[in-house]
This record gives C-alpha cells, sequence and structure tokens, in this order.
C-alpha cells in the first residue's frame, strides 16, 4: 500500500524525507519538481495544486496528504502548531463562499493535543485566498469563517483530491504566522516542517494500529511526538 505526501514546500519535503529516511529519486515527472521514496513512502514536491492528479496517476497510493505552510486566524493557535482540518472554504465576501466549501470525513470530533514542543488540533476550517494575507484579511476570516488555519491552494487541491475515490486525502498545515498565541515569536520553517514529519508519523501510527499493517514510519528521533490527548 503506498503513502504519497504532496507538498508545495522542499522544507517540508525534507523533513518528511528524514523522518523516513527517505531517497531522492534522480527523475520527477510533470509538475512534479522533486521526489523521494522508500518502500511504500513517496513525497512530491509541486507548487501546482493540479500534480495532485499526477501523483494519484503515478503511485495510485491509499492515502495522500497534502502537506503545507498556512497563517493562523486564531489565538488559540501558536507559531509551530500543526492543524489537520476537515472544512475548506474560499473566501469570498458573498453567501456563495459557503455553496462552494469542500467537507471531509477524515475525523468524527474536534480535538487537541498537547504534544511537548507544539500542539495539534484535529478538524476544524481552513479558508483559501489568492489575496495577500496581512492583519485586516486575517481579522476578517476570523470574524466570519470562525476558521483555524488561511492558505493560498487548500480549497483547490481538495476539490480535485475528492474527485477521485481512489485514496483517502489528508491536509496537513503548520502554523508558521499569522493570529497566534505566541505573538511575535517565529520559529523557523525547517522546525514547523519538523513537527508536521512527526503529526505524520503519529498518524501513520494510528492507522497501522487499527488495520493491523506494519509500516516503518521512521524513527522517533524527537520529543514531540509523545504528546497526550486533551479531550
Amino acid at each position: 500500500m503506498i503513502t504519497a505526501v504532496l507538498t508545495p514546500h522542499p522544507a517540508i519535503a525534507s523533513a518528511f524525507a528524514a523522518q523516513l529516511d527517505l531517497s531522492k529519486l534522480p527523475n520527477a515527472f510533470g509538475a512534479v519538481t522533486e521526489v523521494y521514496r522508500k518502500g511504500n513512502f513517496v513525497v512530491a514536491v509541486s507548487k501546482d495544486p493540479a500534480a495532485i492528479v499526477a501523483v494519484r496517476e503515478e503511485y495510485g497510493p491509499e492515502r495522500l496528504y497534502y502537506a503545507s505552510f498556512g497563517d493562523s486566524v486564531t489565538s488559540e493557535r501558536f507559531t509551530g502548531d500543526v492543524v489537520l482540518p476537515n472544512a475548506f472554504v474560499p473566501y469570498s465576501k458573498t453567501e456563495e463562499a459557503e455553496e462552494e466549501a469542500s467537507f471531509l470525513e477524515n475525523y468524527e470530533n474536534q480535538e487537541d493535543y498537547d504534544f511537548e514542543t507544539f500542539g495539534l488540533s484535529i478538524g476544524g476550517v481552513c479558508v483559501s485566498t489568492e489575496l495577500p494575507i496581512d492583519d485586516d484579511l486575517l481579522l476578517d476570516i476570523a470574524s466570519e469563517y470562525g476558521a483555524d488555519v488561511v492558505d493560498k491552494d487548500g480549497c483547490s487541491v481538495v476539490t480535485q483530491g475528492t474527485e477521485s475515490d481512489e485514496f483517502v486525502l489528508y491536509p496537513i498545515y503548520g502554523v508558521t504566522g499569522g493570529i497566534v498565541g505566541n505573538g511575535e515569536e517565529r520559529i523557523s520553517e525547517a522546525v514547523v516542517a519538523k513537527n508536521m514529519a512527526a503529526v505524520f508519523r503519529f498518524l501513520e501510527e494510528t492507522f497501522s494500529d487499527e488495520t493491523g499493517e506494519e509500516e516503518d514510519v521512521g524513527t522517533e528521533d524527537n520529543d514531540s511526538v509523545t504528546g497526550d490527548g486533551d479531550e
């Protein structure tokens, strides 16, 4: 069973590749600019949301993660936190936005977990916009949508990723800025990406436990993966 990760950010690809001990392949394909692989795990890099179709056709994964950075729109999140949204809404000043929303059924309940060095939010809302993200826009999204994170391509990726029932799509976001509880404190993208890789490992181990599969999802090289659930 193939598990694939698509990301527009090389820093995220590097963190996942290190977590899984993947090797970089010499040849990419289509809109995909970099590919890492070992066994049943594949990590692909592309800034084009349509690359999700190419990854599906090339590898036929059972699970496909879309991993990206995003800005928080709530002070309940901190820089370095990881968010796994269930709902994706395009930013709009009209009522049509809610009608265009996409919903995943990956998680039954919205829950927060406290890991040792960051927080994990399961469920919630991602708002996507092509507009430049500034404080006014973040405040508007916070008041209008009650969202957790904002990005550029999430809605497009989810729309294309749910056109096929051949795999289950799991978007995963690392918070790099926006309205955050730790104010002006900033954490490097490399550290945020490492947190995301730790959550990926946590999810894959959970799936393995549920199905009885034995998958090598890397080694615990970061104490951030030992958090306890806080419901």
